[in-house]
């Protein structure tokens, strides 16, 4: 029996230069045939504003809320675990400038699903790839590292969250979901 009031976000990931097709429509209709509603985010990735997949992530929560889902969770595998820790830390950022009444709706996940994330831009955690695909030009610049740097904005509203990674993970370092 699906749940029509529960969704789920899928963010796949690919190091903010692409997005991974084995973590995207697999990934949903696992869900979806576990009675659990789910969507695939197709956001912004390089070259694109270093907002832009926040932005992309924060109106997916909104559009789902404005079509009855009463709680909306985020899930996202490496950079799309960057985007999807950063959804569930950063969610009262505006990260674009808001247009309809679609945007008057929280784009705080109810609770979030990183994967394998890559949760920090800063070292010694950062994923380079990401780091340089999301900030590109900004890339040398700390205060920005810092702002996309999850486990540095977890506090007492920071939505539920399940998170797992393997300890021989050798692209995204472990240290990053222990840092979170």
């Amino acid at each position: 029996v699906n749940d029509t009031q529960t969704a789920v976000i899928v963010i796949p990931g690919g190091g903010y230069g692409m997005k991974a097709d084995h973590e995207k429509d697999p990934i949903a209709l696992m869900f979806n045939k576990g009675g659990i509603n789910a969507f695939t985010l197709d956001y912004n990735v390089h070259p694109c504003h270093k907002f832009a997949p926040l932005s992309d992530v924060q109106r997916a929560v909104r559009l789902a809320r404005s079509l009855g889902y009463e709680k909306v969770a985020v899930c996202g595998f490496s950079a799309g675990g960057h985007l999807t820790c950063t959804s569930a830390t950063l969610y009262n950022f505006d990260a674009y400038e808001k247009t309809d009444d679609i945007d008057k709706l929280s784009a705080r996940p109810d609770a979030f699903l990183p994967c394998y994330p890559v949760v920090s831009m800063t070292e010694p955690y950062s994923h380079f790839g990401s780091r340089q695909n999301l900030l590109s030009s900004d890339n040398e610049n700390e205060e920005l590292a810092e702002l996309f740097s999850n486990e540095k904005h977890i506090n007492s509203d920071t939505p539920p969250c399940f998170i797992w990674h393997t300890a021989n993970d050798n692209v995204v370092p472990v240290k990053n979901s222990f840092a979170l």
